[in-house]
């Protein structure tokens, strides 16, 4: 899947973006390492394009610095193991966009 945030063109500074997700709620334990994520401040049918770092529940820095106007491009994989357990499983996907110099 596919999604991007965009900082307001009327924006009169860089933002950092960050990215965090919730533990999984279903019927079986499933890895919150299993959720990968990538981001890029471009876009196409292959960008972003490979499975990049694996999500935590912790604030991770996505983009350093995006300008007015800019927008940073996720894309989202998910590796089932053989053998999970079949079900609905649901987790929560939190981003947030600071200033350059703060930390995540």
């Amino acid at each position: 899947s596919g999604y991007y945030l965009q900082l307001s063109p009327n924006s009169n500074i860089n933002a950092k973006t960050c990215i965090k997700s919730v533990n999984w709620d279903g019927p079986s334990a499933l890895a919150l390492a299993n959720l990968k994520w990538n981001s890029s401040t471009s876009s196409s049918s292959s960008v972003p394009g490979t499975p990049g770092s694996a999500m935590t529940t912790s604030y991770v820095t996505s983009q350093s610095s995006i300008s007015p106007g800019d927008k940073d491009y996720y894309r989202f994989w998910m590796d089932v193991p053989s053998g999970q357990v079949a079900g609905d499983y649901n987790t929560t996907t939190t981003f947030k966009a600071i200033t350059t110099s703060s930390s995540c």
